[in-house]
C-alpha cells in the first residue's frame, strides 16, 4: 500500500492574465498567490489546489499527498535508501501552506513535491460558474483530479512510482504504438497515467485532468471555451478505461486540462486490465492523426490518454 494518499496540487507557469480568463471558464476560484507574480487556484475547501507563477509556459512540481507525518518520514528513508536525492525545506512548506514537505525528481527529471497537513480555507469555496468539483468519496480525499506523464523511460517510471513509492495498476491502454500505464493511490480510478515518449515530443506533463459532478457543468464550459476561441485539442468523448466523459484544451501552460465528470470508482477487489482504443466514442483530435500515431510537435497536439 502506497503512503501517497492523493494529487494534492500542481504548480505551473505561464501568463497569468490567460490563465485568469481561462479559470474563470472553468469555474476554479482566483485566490492570492503570495506574489504579484502568482495566482492560486481554489476548487474545493482546501486553500488552492492549482498555483501558476508567471513565466516561460511550463510545469513547476506536482504535488502528491501522504497521510500523516509518518508517513512522510517513511517515504523520505524509502527515497533515500533507493538513492535518490531528497530535500527538506520548512520555508516552501510554509510557502505551500503545508504541515511538511519534501522534494525530489522523478526518473524524467520531473519536480515532484511529497506533503501532508494541508492548508483548509476557512472562507467557502466560491466558483465564478457555479461548478462543483469532485475531490473527495466517503469522506476520503480523491485530490485534484489526475496528472498523465510523458516519460524518458516506461520501465524506469514504472520502477519508481509503482515499485518504489506503492502506486497500484489500475489498467493499461496498448495501440501497438504507445503503451499507457494508469495508477491509482485512492478510490479514483487514476491520479497517475504515464506514457514513453513518442517522436519529437521531450518528457514532461502531458495534461491535468479535473472533474465536476455533472455533463451540464462539462457542456456548459465547453460551449464557454469555444465561444473564447481557445483550441480543443480532443472533442467531447468518453474514456474505455475510467468512463471520463470529457474534452481537452489547450492551457496557458503548454500542457492540456482534461474536463469531465462521471469517472470510475475502483476498490481493493478491483482485478488490472488492458485495452486496445482510448476511448468508447468522440474525443476526435484537432489535428487528424493517421495511422494512430500521434502528431509531431506540442504536447497540446497529441493523442487521448
Amino acid at each position: 500500500m502506497s503512503d501517497v494518499k492523493a494529487l494534492g496540487y500542481v504548480c505551473l507557469t505561464g501568463p497569468l492574465g490567460e490563465w485568469q480568463q481561462l479559470a474563470e471558464i472553468l469555474g476554479l476560484q482566483a485566490v492570492p498567490g503570495g506574489s504579484d507574480s502568482a495566482v492560486r487556484y481554489r476548487m474545493d475547501e482546501r486553500a488552492w489546489r492549482i498555483a501558476v507563477d508567471a513565466g516561460e509556459p511550463g510545469c513547476g512540481c506536482i504535488g502528491w499527498e501522504v497521510g500523516s507525518r509518518e508517513a512522510l518520514h517513511r517515504l523520505h528513508e524509502k527515497l533515500i535508501g533507493a538513492q535518490i536525492p531528497v530535500k527538506s525545506d520548512p520555508k516552501l512548506a510554509s510557502a505551500r501552506g503545508v504541515a511538511e514537505l519534501i522534494r525530489c525528481q522523478d526518473p524524467s527529471g520531473l519536480c515532484l513535491e511529497f506533503f501532508h497537513g494541508p492548508q483548509v480555507s476557512t472562507e467557502p469555496f466560491v466558483s465564478p460558474s457555479g461548478a462543483r468539483f469532485i475531490t473527495s468519496h466517503g469522506g476520503a480525499t480523491m485530490g485534484l483530479g489526475h496528472v498523465v506523464l510523458l516519460v524518458d523511460d516506461g520501465k524506469a517510471a514504472a520502477d519508481f512510482y509503482m515499485g518504489l513509492l506503492g502506486f497500484e495498476l489500475t489498467d493499461s491502454f496498448k495501440s501497438g504504438v504507445i503503451d499507457v500505464t494508469f495508477a491509482h493511490v485512492n478510490a479514483r480510478h487514476h491520479s497517475l497515467a504515464f506514457a514513453p515518449t513518442a517522436g519529437k515530443v521531450a518528457s514532461g506533463l502531458h495534461h491535468v485532468m479535473i472533474e465536476v459532478d455533472s455533463l451540464d457543468v462539462v457542456g456548459r464550459a465547453l460551449d464557454r471555451v469555444t465561444a473564447a476561441g481557445i483550441p480543443i485539442n480532443l472533442s467531447l468523448g468518453k474514456h474505455a478505461n475510467d468512463l471520463m466523459t470529457s474534452f481537452y484544451l489547450s492551457t496557458p501552460s503548454g500542457c492540456d486540462l482534461e474536463y469531465g465528470c462521471g469517472g470510475r470508482l475502483v476498490d481493493d477487489s478491483w482485478t488490472p486490465m488492458w485495452i486496445d482504443r482510448p476511448s468508447l466514442w468522440g474525443h476526435k483530435h484537432r489535428t487528424p492523426v493517421s495511422d494512430g500515431r500521434p502528431p509531431e510537435g506540442s504536447k497540446s497536439d497529441r493523442w487521448s490518454l
